[in-house]
């Protein structure tokens, strides 16, 4: 099907030139993919970030533009039509609360004006205009697709590349959460999922964790357990946890070390439990 463009009005002054990587969340037996591209892409070093965070009715949306300093953000209510084929979509400002890690020091560029949300149906793909740079011309671009849950790209319209860790992409689905052995009980749980390079978690009372394959020690990652097909295990403090999902966590076949960052002062007041996701695992992380 082709791509359906909708326009948003916003001008931004920076000249970027990274694409980020795909994220995903699935609702209801259907997978919806971001995808932020600037285009043309032009020759400059500037890179973006981004992220998306599940809600209740959808999705926080955030694209941080790491070389002016400055995000972008908006919130996006999906609905599933009774078909199971078909989703409306809604555009919304971001609601900017606790949960969303804003970058300190950045300016969040207002709201653009949305157009109205469109309905999609499995196999559509829309691109939401921005942001326009009045001097070059270049638009940021973020591209939503509508899957089957689990489906696989086109590999035909992808360029032949060298795989690196960073396409690595890792799967919540539907996950539930045991805590020293208990399970861990929400009505949110085992609802949807998230497909990003790294996880966020958050639960009531025990605080927020990010999870990555991968350790960095300036965000703290510690080695913490591990993950064996669709579950996760790892320690924080006194406690342990499990998480069991629907579907493998990682792709392959292979027992991985998990590293996790815990934030153990993260405290919400309208949600017991949250799951997230990012490009960065730094995106992910609170900020002081």
């Amino acid at each position: 099907m082709p791509v359906r463009t909708l326009f948003c009005i916003a001008l931004f002054s920076g000249f970027l030139a990274a694409q980020e990587r795909p994220l995903s969340v699935t609702l209801q037996g259907m997978e919806l993919r971001f995808a932020a591209r600037v285009e043309p892409a032009g020759s400059s070093t500037g890179k973006f970030s981004g992220g998306v965070m599940p809600t209740a009715r959808g999705v926080h949306r955030l694209i941080s533009d790491i070389a002016d300093k400055q995000e972008l953000g908006y919130d996006v209510l999906l609905e599933p039509l009774v078909d199971g084929q078909t989703m409306q979509l809604t555009f919304k400002p971001l609601n900017v609360t606790p949960d969303v890690p804003m970058e300190p020091g950045y300016k969040l560029l207002p709201p653009p004006k949305f157009p109205v949300g469109p309905v999609m149906h499995v196999g559509d793909t829309v691109a939401l205009v921005l942001l326009v740079n009045p001097f070059t011309h270049q638009k940021l671009v973020d591209y939503l697709s509508l899957y089957p849950a689990g489906a696989d790209e086109k590999q035909a319209r992808k360029s032949v590349q060298d795989f690196t860790v960073n396409d690595v992409q890792l799967n919540l689905d539907r996950p539930r959460v045991w805590v020293n052995g208990k399970l861990f009980e929400d009505d949110s749980q085992s609802k949807g999922g998230i497909t990003a390079h790294a996880l966020a978690l958050y639960l009531a009372g025990n605080g927020a964790f990010v999870i990555s394959l991968w350790p960095d020690p300036r965000l703290n990652l510690q080695k913490a357990g591990m993950l064996d097909g669709n579950t996760l295990t790892f320690r924080a403090g006194s406690s342990e946890y499990r998480v069991e999902c629907a579907s493998n966590i990682a792709p392959g076949t292979g027992i991985y070390n998990v590293y996790v960052h815990h934030d153990p002062a993260w405290a919400r007041k309208d949600t017991h439990f949250e799951i997230g996701g990012a490009d960065n695992a730094a995106w992910l992380i609170r900020k002081p």
